[in-house]
């Protein structure tokens, strides 16, 4: 693992996290959405802004085979599980442990980062061999 890329990874996770907890907020209590619909959305945004921002700067040294768009459905499908854990546990620490919602998706976006940042640097932009 590459400490430069790692720091990389968590900076954009950071600016990702705020992203998604701006539009979940505001979705949720400016908008009046449900914080559990509020969330697919919030969570959707912030998905697409740090795969640009990986593919434009975390991961641009790195000399890949598949086409951005490749590499765009491949971001979604390899972070699904980064995604479900965010979700499960902003459901079950809200909805079971009476936690404030942006708390419960705080920790649940940190939970998925180690899972994001496994599978996106194995697998969506693994250096050609």
């Amino acid at each position: 693992m590459n400490l430069i890329t790692f720091i990389k990874f968590g900076l954009v996770g950071g600016l990702g996290t705020i992203v998604n907890l701006l539009i979940l907020y505001f979705l949720t209590d400016i908008i009046g959405i449900h914080y559990l619909i509020s969330a697919i959305f919030s969570i959707e945004v912030s998905v697409i802004t740090n795969f640009l921002l990986h593919d434009s700067w975390t991961f641009k040294e790195r000399k890949v085979s598949l086409s951005k768009p490749s590499r765009f459905l491949k971001f979604h499908v390899v972070i699904a599980l980064g995604l479900v854990t965010s979700y499960a546990l902003l459901f079950l620490l809200t909805e079971f442990l009476n936690l404030y919602y942006i708390l419960s998706a705080f920790i649940g976006i940190l939970a998925g980062f180690l899972i994001n940042f496994l599978f996106s640097s194995n697998f969506v932009w693994r250096s050609k061999k």
